[in-house]
Parts: C-alpha cells; structure tokens; sequence
C-alpha cells in the first residue's frame, strides 16, 4: 500500500497546482485538451530521460554525470515538445500564436 500511496501523495502538490493554473485561466485561452497533452509529453520525455541516464551512467562518473549531462540530456528532451508543438505550427492557445 505504501509504494502507491507514496507517489501518488508526490504528485498531488503538482496536480493541485495545475488545477489551479487551469481554474485560473478565466480568458480560456488554452484548453484543457492541450494542458493534458502537454503533461503527457512531459511525462513521456521524464521516461525516455530516465531511460537514456541509467544507459549512459555506466560510462561516467556519477558525480560528474550529475553535473553535466544528465542536466542537458534532462533539458533536450523535454524542450523537444516545445519544438515539436511549434514546428508543427501549431500552437495551444486559441488565438493560433504563442504569447
């Protein structure tokens, strides 16, 4: 019971807070449809970095992965959503620019 509940409890701050981001959205310029697909590439970037990390470890330092690649393999992957959105032309707000 306690490997569920633990990051269940994690991630309720996170969810609280989006919750709350989308509440606060009185314009409605982006829809919901669009902050859940967001999170899901989120998600989905965090287990492909997981995954390329443990691979990569073995080859360096830990600490020195820690501190410099780790970070930038982290980073690429997840602005990669940003670039795809925006690639694609297309873009979550209603007005169909970003901004």
């Amino acid at each position: 019971m306690a490997d569920f509940l633990r990051p269940v409890l994690a991630l309720l701050p996170v969810a609280c807070f989006l919750a709350a981001l989308v509440l606060l959205d009185s314009y409605k310029l982006v829809r919901l449809r669009a902050v859940l697909g967001m999170v899901l590439a989120g998600m989905l970037a965090a287990g492909v970095a997981y995954a390329i990390n443990g691979a990569l470890l073995g080859y360096v330092d830990f600490r020195t992965y820690s501190r410099y690649v780790g970070p930038w393999v982290e980073e690429a992957l997840r602005s990669s959503t940003a670039k795809t959105v925006i690639s694609a032309k297309r873009s979550p707000n209603r007005w169909g620019r970003f901004g």
